[in-house]
């Protein structure tokens, strides 16, 4: 069975290059060497995590400015989950995680894939325990 981690990290994979018409090749880099880090289990510093952050948000700031479009939009959403596969230190942050895909899943696979967003969202909402265990009987509070 795959590690909690390594399920994300090839959800975000696989949907990454379903999405490759709309993502830059930059997004594409981020999103394999996010994926390298956690398959070699690196755990990066909290200062290489803001670093990347602000270069993330520099890139885009510099390439595209105030522009707001869809395609933008996909690639920094990619962006911001492969930072948050980095961080996951709470369960907090794996809840981020999994609805972080199910939107980039369900804004960008109907222009791409040709699937309806919500046979894909059923889908993983179905199997959510594989994906995000939790013991029976546990209590989500969102704040």
């Amino acid at each position: 069975m795959l590690k909690e981690d390594y399920k994300q990290t090839f959800v975000l994979i696989v949907f990454s290059f379903l999405l490759m018409e709309v993502l830059t090749g930059a997004t594409l880099l981020f999103v394999l060497v996010g994926a390298l880090i956690v398959f070699f289990q690196i755990r990066t510093s909290k200062i290489i995590r803001n670093a990347l952050a602000m270069g993330v948000f520099a890139s885009y700031w510099l390439k595209y400015g105030k522009v707001i479009d869809p395609e933008i939009g996909l690639n920094f959403l990619t962006s911001i989950i492969v930072l948050k596969i980095l961080e996951r230190e709470t369960i907090r942050d794996r809840y981020m995680i999994f609805f972080g895909l199910l939107l980039l899943i369900s804004s960008g696979s109907p222009t791409i894939t040709g699937i309806a967003p919500e046979i894909i969202a059923s889908y993983i909402l179905k199997h959510s325990r594989t994906l995000l265990p939790l013991p029976i009987g546990t209590k989500i509070v969102f704040l």
